[in-house]
């Protein structure tokens, strides 16, 4: 398998700049290492012209190979050339074919190249990237099936938090959603929350579900404990004041108004959404000290409401990856994007994506879509719409700054289709229209659809589901190392 450069990576023998081919037998066992771990050294990527593949000699052992102006599809051996390699097929069916066997669809070189340049900054140590997996029960750990608690640190978002962090830093816990739906009456699912009896949910936020309430003249608080030297605290506008404290300490005023005037101890974060007439995005970042654990403390003041939507915990450590999850129990592709308006804050998709300010968008949503049959062609306009909002440098009206960042979509592993009978789209239809929506978008593709034996009862003998369509912890380990490998290595 050939490997290149991702920057200047010297070594004893020579001295290697961005993007040269390198070879493990020209450096020392130690420089590999050094490389590979780092970053600065990665496995080259199979796709290209059919001239240019050919001249990079021989891939490995499973790795997908795509002739992008042939459309010829192969799969390596590791003792085989480009060229004389079987065909697994031609034109885009050969292409998806591929996928369905490595488990990724990359529909051009250009696919994910916003979120290359951005991974190859931060294995450089220039900055620090941030992912959000957006998705559904799924996503969040299910219910009473799923994950175990405390379930936050058991997805498959929570797993590659903690598998990037220990390869790469500490960079915080992530951003994390008050949602409504499951965690607000099962704390227990997210052990870094805490709340008092009196606090209650808003219909507001992301799919009209994320925001918790703490009413004015109440002794109720939320709180939140993390590892970390700072919290960002992401709320809407009440045009109220509160306070905040962190580890019992000194009391933070902080005024979450719409207008454009503050009188708290810390201003808003610029960049997000702000409309003097109707409410806001304030999105506050409160110093804790050193890394290490800490917790915020909210409450009201004896007037106005606290609207709270998520809480991060970060350590802003450039070198770094955060993974925040926004995935609620039950929502869909149709839910989040069900509102566009951008001049109110309260429901708009537009707007709680740049509020993600996401560097790649792990974009899990679609099964509840397939499960209330919504056609694919509704869903391939709101997936196109999505993509185009993330990956935006606008800023609207009202300032809210657009993300600039990538998107990669996932399709879940087969379910128990049989119980889960839902023709008309089939699921297999869905699945299809992913790779439509990934064509058209030119977003790369994570299919995990055979990626557990190709049907649910082999997967479910293996221990990787837990119901007809949730996976187990061990399903979502797998999962989890699934995804990592593509976005950290194959795209």
């Amino acid at each position: 398998m050939l490997y290149y450069t991702t920057r200047a990576f010297p070594t004893a023998s020579r001295q290697y700049e961005a993007g040269d081919a390198i070879d493990p037998a020209s450096v020392t066992a130690a420089e590999w290492i050094k490389g590979t771990e780092s970053g600065a050294v990665v496995p080259a990527r199979w796709y290209g012209t059919a001239a240019v593949l050919a001249a990079r000699g021989i891939p490995g052992p499973g790795v997908p190979v795509y002739e992008t102006d042939t459309r010829v599809a192969r799969v390596g051996d590791g003792i085989t050339s480009v060229a004389s390699l079987p065909q697994v097929g031609s034109s885009t069916y050969g292409a998806v074919a591929l996928a369905k066997r490595s488990g990724v669809y990359i529909p051009s070189p250009t696919a994910a190249r916003c979120w290359h340049q951005t991974r190859s900054k931060v294995l450089s140590g220039q900055t620090q990237a941030n992912i959000t997996w957006l998705g559904d029960s799924i996503g969040y750990g299910a219910a009473t099936t799923g994950a175990t608690q405390p379930k936050a640190g058991k997805t498959a978002a929570g797993l590659l938090r903690t598998s990037l962090s220990r390869r790469y830093g500490a960079s915080g816990g992530g951003f994390a959603l008050c949602d409504n739906i499951r965690l607000f009456g099962s704390i227990g699912d997210d052990t870094r929350f805490a709340k008092t009896a009196g606090v209650i949910t808003q219909a507001f936020g992301l799919h009209t579900a994320s925001c918790w309430r703490i009413n004015q003249g109440t002794a109720d608080t939320i709180s939140f404990t993390d590892t970390c030297s700072e919290f960002l605290l992401y709320t809407i506008a009440g045009g109220n004041q509160f306070e905040v404290t962190v580890d019992g300490g000194a009391t933070i005023n902080l005024h979450n108004t719409a207008s454009a005037t503050f009188t708290g101890d810390i201003t808003p974060e610029a960049g997000y959404f702000r409309n003097p007439a109707t409410n806001s995005h304030n999105v506050f970042k409160i110093p804790a000290g050193a890394a290490g654990s800490h917790t915020l403390l909210i409450r009201a003041k004896a007037s106005g409401n606290v609207f709270v939507v998520g809480i991060e915990g970060r350590t802003p450590t450039a070198g770094t990856f955060r993974v925040g999850n926004a995935s609620i129990n039950g929502k869909a592709l149709s839910t989040f994007w069900a509102y566009t308006n951008e001049d109110s804050g309260i429901y708009s998709g537009p707007l709680f994506l740049d509020m993600l300010k996401s560097d790649l968008l792990v974009l899990g949503l679609g099964v509840n879509d397939w499960q209330s049959a919504t056609a694919t062609a509704t869903t391939k306009a709101t997936i196109a719409a999505i993509v185009a909002r993330q990956r935006a440098t606008t800023t609207n009206a009202y300032g809210s700054v657009a993300s600039g960042g990538d998107v990669v979509l996932v399709w879940n592993p087969i379910p128990d289709t049989a119980t889960l009978n839902y023709p008309n789209p089939s699921w297999s239809d869905y699945r299809t229209a992913m790779y439509e929506a990934a064509d058209a978008n030119d977003v790369a593709l994570i299919d995990l659809g055979d990626a557990w034996g190709g049907t649910w009862a082999t997967a479910n003998a293996a221990g990787l589901y837990s119901d007809t369509i949730h996976p187990t912890d061990a399903g979502y380990l797998d999962y989890a190392d699934r995804v990592r490998r593509v976005i950290m290595e194959t795209i």
